[in-house]
This record gives structure tokens, sequence and C-alpha cells, in this order.
């Protein structure tokens, strides 16, 4: 299990609240007024459905303060862009059936994405926030918006604990995205090489972006440079921790966290 929770929450003004939900954790992140990551806090395992495995989280009082902002991000592989929004295509869509389906345009792009979560966790949400006090998005919609902008062919990697979520870019608009469970080294190597191909991406030139769970000194890492010569570990001068925590963790750990709160208005 990695060590990525720490709390210094009460030595500064609590300001915005960002909130990562998956299929079996909740994971949230507070951050003062400068921006700064001051608190971050793990619930994993949880099963939503059963009210004794949500009690941690509902009788936590750092959830339940007053914020400016409340983001909530879908960690999720469960997404479906089109150029169009279309009902009638939810009963085709794969992992969207059983739960609350939830429809976004995709910031700067003709593109719309269907995601969803279960009602479980919905109302997990509304009870500690209320129905209308928080902002929920899908991890792809903040990936093309914190990429805004950048028209060269992108791909960017992001790492979890046996999650590897892949973002591709072209001309400026999501190309694909998609994430997988993996074991070893190995699969997040072929799945990263299997969506160059597919996509039309080279490795030898176009540029791929890090995030999450890993190290430059990493022996993943010097794996993936092996075969990617344009592979860097995203780094952004608006990314700040706390400076109790910057010896023993980094900023791109907690990416969706980071572009949650600069990419949700």
């Amino acid at each position: 299990m990695y060590q990525r929770d720490f709390d210094f929450s009460e030595e500064n003004k609590l300001y915005k609240l960002s909130v990562v939900l998956m299929a079996d954790s909740f994971f949230y992140a507070i951050f003062d007024t400068k921006g700064m990551l001051i608190s971050h806090h793990s619930h994993t395992f949880i099963r939503f459905s059963d009210e004794s495995s949500v009690n941690t989280i509902k009788l936590n009082p750092l959830l339940t303060a007053k914020y400016d902002s409340i983001s909530v991000i879908v960690l999720s592989g469960d997404t479906h862009q089109i150029d169009m929004p279309d009902d009638k295509l939810l009963n085709i869509f794969a992992g969207l059936q059983l739960k609350n389906v939830k429809l976004e345009k995709i910031p700067g792009q003709n593109i719309y994405n269907y995601f969803g979560v279960t009602p479980h966790q919905e109302s997990l949400l509304n009870d500690l926030f209320g129905n209308e006090n928080y902002k929920i998005r899908s991890f792809v919609s903040l990936l093309s918006t914190y990429f805004l902008g950048t028209e060269e062919p992108l791909l960017h990697l992001h790492l979890e604990d046996g999650v590897i979520y892949i973002y591709v870019q072209k001309v400026g608009k999501v190309y694909l995205y998609n994430s997988f469970q993996t074991k070893s080294m190995n699969d997040i190597l072929f799945f990263t090489l299997a969506t160059c191909n597919a996509t039309g991406l080279d490795p030898a030139k176009d540029k791929v972006t890090v995030s999450g769970w890993i190290e430059k000194e990493s022996a993943l890492f010097k794996q993936l440079q092996g075969y990617i010569s344009e592979i860097h570990i995203i780094s952004d001068v608006l990314f700040m921790l706390h400076p109790t925590m910057q010896s023993k963790l980094k900023t791109h750990y907690y990416f969706v966290h980071n572009i949650n709160t600069l990419c949700v208005s």
C-alpha cells in the first residue's frame, strides 16, 4: 500500500476539497487558499452498498466542513465519447448498466462524454455535500481540460495501484481514453506500446507524460524510457505540496487532485 496520507489542515484555512471516486475507493484532498495540498486521506476497499463500510467516510468532520468548492472526479475507464448526445445508446454502452448516468461536454470540443456512478456512490456524495453543492466530472474530461491548447500528439499515462489510465490527444482533441488492470511492469509497457500502435503515435518522437505512483529512478520508468524517447514525469509549478511532506512525497502522485482543483470552476 502506498503511503499517501497526511493532514496539516488545522494549520490553514480550508478552501477547496477534491474527491476521487473509484469502484471501491474514496480519496479526498484538501487545498488551502494558495492552492497548496495540505491534507490527503484514502478510504480503500469500500463497499458503497454497505452502510457500515461508508460510516467512516460519513463521520469524518473534514468532509462535512465548509469549502469554497467541492469537486468530484470519477476515475474509471467506463466512459463513452460521441459526437452528439444520444440516450438511446445507453443500453449498449459497456459499464453503465445499473449506474446513474452522467453526460458532459468535453471542453473546447464538439464531443460529449457519458459516464456513471452507482446509486450508492451518488447517495454518499449527496449525504456528504448535498445534491447541488458539488461538481462531478469524469477523468477524461478533466484531462482534456488540463491539456487544452496542446496541438502536438500527446500520450498521458496515469498510474494507480494496479490500474493504468491512458489518454491520447491528437490535433488538440481527445482521441482515445481507457483504463486497464495491470499486475506487472510488462503489462504497463504492453498497454502503452499497444496504444501507440493503435493510435499512430511514434514512441521515438511523440511526447509521453506520466503521473501517479511512479519515480524517475524506478525500474518501471527506466523500462518505459527504453522504448519511449520523449517520456517525462508530469511537472507543473502550480502543483504545491505542504513543505513538511516535500521530502517524502511528490506532487505528481496527486496529479488527479491537483488538476481537479485547477480545471474545475
